[in-house]
């Protein structure tokens, strides 16, 4: 059993190098529309876990993260552009 365990836990640490690389071949502009997006779904979301009418409260969590991977991705081409 702690066998499986652990290979669950290495496939999700894994995901998000795979989803991290994907946002290196999205341009700009599309990732601050993503980000946008995924900021007003959040709000959303957050609004209804406080009126007691959605369950699924992980999503919070999934869409920090999502967040965090694009201003790192944003981040990261900023210091090229710095660098040349």
């Amino acid at each position: 059993m702690k066998e499986k365990l652990t290979k669950v836990k290495k496939e999700k640490k894994g995901q998000g190098k795979a989803k991290a690389e994907s946002l290196a071949l999205v341009t700009g502009e599309e990732l601050l529309k993503m980000e946008n997006l995924i900021k007003k779904e959040l709000f959303e979301i957050r609004f209804k876990v406080k009126t007691a009418s959605w369950g699924n409260v992980s999503k919070i969590k999934n869409n920090k993260k999502q967040i965090a991977r694009i201003q790192t991705e944003l981040n990261r081409r900023v210091l090229e552009q710095s660098k040349k």
